[in-house]
């Protein structure tokens, strides 16, 4: 299902004339990653990038996941997807466990045009049990300063409710409009 939805979103961005103009000519991208899992969200953004940008080179991947057996597989669903693209697929998977929101990783590099989390949030917010119930906003305020002009944060999550709080999608919604009323222009 990850797979999916993440070919879903980027490849309907893409299929946008002025978003894919600017990707047109791109030859080289970067990807940060929070709750790899076994990796069907990247395989996602990347065959909607293998199919929209002809130029690319090379797709920088850096994932973070607690889970080993999970970025194993990771690792092999990946290495296979770069067997058949058009580009390599330089791929930095590290094992961190995130169990609170004050878990979440730091990352390699200052900039990615790509920054994504899908479905970890909610299982952080279900096992803090009210202490990391802010989570999406923490995780913008952790992630958005490190796009690039170009970049786009995808921050995707099940629609389900807790016991102890809201749905999901509430949380995400109020978090995230917090988020932009919060910056400056």
């Amino acid at each position: 299902r990850s797979y999916a939805e993440a070919f879903c979103i980027l490849d309907a961005l893409l299929d946008n004339a002025a978003y894919s103009s600017v990707w047109m000519n791109k030859t080289e991208t970067s990807l940060l990653d929070v709750g790899t899992g076994t990796g069907g969200n990247l395989v996602g953004l990347l065959t909607a990038l293998a199919k929209h940008c002809p130029h690319l080179k090379t797709v920088t991947v850096h994932g973070f996941d607690g889970n080993t057996l999970a970025l194993d597989a990771a690792k092999s669903v990946l290495g296979s997807f770069e067997s058949r693209a058009s580009f390599a697929v330089d791929l930095t998977l590290s094992a961190k466990r995130i169990a609170s929101i004050d878990d979440l990783p730091s990352p390699d590099r200052d900039s990615y045009d790509f920054v994504s989390t899908f479905k970890m949030g909610g299982e952080i917010v279900s096992q803090g049990e009210g202490a990391s119930d802010d989570f999406y906003h923490r995780f913008l305020t952790s992630y958005a300063g490190l796009l690039s002009d170009i970049g786009l944060l995808i921050l995707l999550d099940v629609t389900t409710k807790p016991d102890h709080t809201d749905f999901y999608p509430q949380l995400l919604n109020e978090q995230v409009s917090r988020f932009v009323r919060g910056q400056t222009v």
